[in-house]
């Protein structure tokens, strides 16, 4: 649905404007981390297409940006084939300067409910008898001008909207999702990979949050592929022969065993 030729251009005599997706999931997306501030993203924009065919879009990212140094660029590609390719180059030149290529893993979002501002729940749960507005925390209907109210979160009392992550009451509601997740990740999809934030994370070098049955998954498809390959090749399946006998110790540990199963 990223290909607007994919779209009728009327439907029932009335025209159609596609509203194309501004971003592709997640496993079309790579980053190219600590790109010189100097350089403008009109310059990495260009350097970047004439190097790789299928971009969709390249951006900043706005988390991680610094004032004088650096920052990441997000880049999605069509071509999951590209995409592939280039993280397993692991770098990639702009101006002389060999930059590091990363996988893109969205950090687990949290709900905040837009009615209280507190994380957990949606509008439609909430037990709040008033709007709260998310810069004052007074009631957003009061007849006051809440776009222009003095900044105070009504969570940790700090300088900063009630829905920011740098709250205490987020952060630490976030903290505890992210530890459910690490304690339960046998519940994880397959396919999902999360990405934890540095301050969240228990042993350096944990930046991904992925399912405990990926290895068992992936050594099952492997069997079933080595399987399907190999079905009618006689040196890995050797044809056994009919009336082949078993040692006499072989035949009675398969009694005792079948004895003791039986019992069981």
């Amino acid at each position: 649905m990223c290909n607007i030729n994919n779209f009728p251009k009327e439907i029932n005599n009335i025209k159609v404007t596609p509203v194309l997706p501004t971003r592709l999931p997640p496993r079309n997306a790579i980053i190219l981390k600590f790109i010189d501030n100097t350089i403008k993203l009109e310059d990495i924009q260009v350097h970047v297409k004439e190097k790789l065919k299928s971009v969709y879009t390249i951006e900043e990212m706005m988390g991680t940006m610094t004032t004088y140094r650096s920052r990441h660029i997000r880049i999605d590609l069509l071509s999951q084939d590209e995409c592939t390719s280039t993280l397993n180059s692991g770098k990639f030149a702009i101006r002389g300067h060999l930059y590091d290529v990363d996988e893109y893993l969205p950090s687990p979002r949290i709900l905040i409910c837009n009615k209280c501002n507190t994380p957990g729940h949606v509008k439609k749960y909430c037990k709040s008898t008033i709007e709260i507005c998310k810069r004052c925390g007074n009631d957003r209907h009061d007849g006051a001008d809440h776009k222009n109210c003095i900044i105070k979160c009504h969570h940790c009392v700090e300088n900063h909207e009630a829905v920011n992550f740098k709250c205490k009451t987020i952060s630490k509601f976030r903290q505890n999702l992210l530890n459910k997740l690490k304690e339960n990740k046998h519940l994880l999809p397959l396919h999902i990979k999360f990405y934890i934030p540095q301050q969240y994370r228990d042993r350096k070098g944990e930046k991904a949050l992925i399912s405990s049955n990926v290895g068992i998954h992936q050594s099952q498809d492997q069997y079933k592929e080595f399987y399907h390959n190999n079905q009618q090749d006689f040196n890995v399946w050797p044809r056994l022969n009919w009336n082949l006998s078993l040692p006499s110790a072989t035949l009675n540990s398969m009694l005792i065993w079948n004895f003791e199963l039986k019992h069981i």
